[in-house]
């Protein structure tokens, strides 16, 4: 790659408030003419193809071709829009969760360009882990997504983290029970921080919640709760499209679940159908074939479970209409805590609740005078959080972008 030179007069204008305004405006990825830029960003047509300009020279706009549109009078519009590929940079999301590292590559507007995911041994129980290999396991995680994505360290503009903790406005976490929230943070934040300029470290369940907000089930929502559901429970909550999080970072924090009646536990449903069928039956107890005889004999994995609840079936029946009842008392109590207009069920089990979901959905015609929220699953399955992550990464980076894209052109060689 031959040298390059960012001369003054480029810096300057790349500088400008009104640039950063256009910048914003092609943010969204829509193709854009001069007009569309003046209309949103409140600048001159003058203005706003320097601006264009100067961002193409960069390189975080690229300019389309005229062609396809058939015959026009007179000199064709220009069109422009943001960049995407790795050689405008790229965004990270890592979900560092309590399994798993999960890491998620994506172009600046916001495209899955690779992920890549490294299961933690010895798991549980979680207090247990050591923090040093979580950071080991969280960066080869993030290289070979990088690597699988095409794009090396000098091409990541942002990056996010999710960790089950709670986490503050400053990136940091309390000590939680027998340490668990410090574990789980386990200095993520500060190490990646010499890797990558820019980087965001957020509650799992809150990232979670951004990943609905901008892809999935909630993005025509404003307030909404987004729950994740397989091991423990935590919510992650927007109001007024805000993420709330609270002085420590606890707003979505249910353990005090195990408080409250109906409910009794902040246990995730892979927990509550494990312990169900192993409390209920023995092996020799169960129908020759049935799917629980296979996972007591320890040839089915106990995550199968949950997608296999059958409510017609008279062995399952009794747990499918608890998992109801259970489902309906929390967004019943989401419902009085938080007054959003959708509750949203998300990671790895939402695919496999619908019936569930279709039963609280049922039940919600039965209560009068009550808030009733819309119950709704995600579309995007275990890789909510790590998109979420780099969705809250995208959000950090619009302030960062054009700097970033200096300082990379400095270095080109």
């Amino acid at each position: 790659m031959s040298a390059a030179v960012v001369n003054p007069v480029l810096e300057q204008v790349c500088r400008r408030a009104s640039t950063r305004a256009v910048l914003e405006v092609a943010w969204e990825g829509e193709v854009l003419r001069a007009d569309d830029v003046m209309e949103h960003a409140g600048v001159t047509r003058s203005t706003a193809l320097q601006a264009l300009d100067a961002l193409g020279e960069l390189g975080l706009v690229e300019e389309l071709s005229c062609t396809g549109e058939g015959p026009v009078m007179g000199r064709p519009a220009r069109r422009f829009r943001l960049r995407v590929g790795v050689e405008a940079g790229v965004v990270v999301g890592l979900e560092a969760g309590q399994q798993k590292m999960a890491a998620t590559v994506t172009d600046l507007a916001g495209n899955v360009l690779a992920r890549w995911g490294i299961d933690i041994p010895d798991a549980d129980p979680a207090h247990h882990q050591d923090p040093a290999l979580r950071r080991e396991l969280a960066r080869s995680a993030v290289a070979t997504a990088l690597h699988e994505a095409g794009a090396q360290d000098v091409d990541v503009l942002v990056m996010g983290i999710g960790v089950p903790a709670p986490v503050d406005g400053h990136g940091c976490s309390p000590e939680g029970e027998l340490g668990f929230w410090r574990i789980m943070h386990a200095g993520l934040l500060e190490m990646f921080r010499e890797d990558f300029a820019h980087v965001r470290i957020e509650n799992d369940a809150a990232l979670a919640a951004l990943a609905e907000l901008h892809f999935g089930a909630a993005r025509q929502e404003q307030d909404f709760v987004t729950l994740l559901l397989a091991w423990g429970i935590g919510a992650g909550v927007v109001m007024d499209g805000q993420l709330l999080r609270g002085a420590n970072g606890a707003v979505g924090e249910l353990g005090f679940f195990e408080m409250v009646e109906g409910i009794g536990t902040s246990a995730g449903f892979h927990e509550i159908v494990e312990e169900w069928v192993r409390g209920h039956w023995r092996k020799d107890e169960l129908p020759a074939e049935h799917p629980w005889r296979e996972y007591l004999a320890g040839v089915r994995a106990r995550e199968s479970l949950l997608a296999l609840l059958d409510p017609e079936d008279p062995v399952m029946a009794p747990l499918f209409h608890e998992l109801v009842r259970l489902t309906g008392r929390i967004v019943d109590l989401m419902a009085q805590v938080y007054d959003p207009a959708a509750v949203v069920i998300a990671g790895p089990v939402a695919a496999d609740i619908g019936p569930v979901l279709d039963a609280v959905r049922e039940g919600q015609t039965d209560t009068t005078g009550r808030l009733r929220p819309k119950v709704l699953a995600s579309p995007l399955g275990e890789d909510v959080i790590s998109l979420g992550a780099a969705a809250a990464a995208r959000e950090l980076s619009m302030g960062d972008v054009i700097e970033w894209a200096l300082a990379k052109r400095r270095l080109q060689s």
